[in-house]
């Protein structure tokens, strides 16, 4: 059974999957100023696309 950042890595490795997840990333860090969670979407997309 896989964990959910194992899941995500997984999902973000199609180009257009990751630059929504980005994308969606950027506008809640706009929003809500949490920059902790924006990095981790980030290094989520740079670990899946190596």
């Amino acid at each position: 059974m896989r964990n959910y950042r194992e899941l995500v890595v997984q999902t973000m490795q199609d180009p257009q999957e990751a630059a929504e997840y980005l994308k969606a990333s950027l506008d809640e860090y706009e929003q809500d100023g949490n920059l902790e969670a924006f990095l981790l979407a980030l290094r989520s997309v740079v670990e899946a696309q190596g």
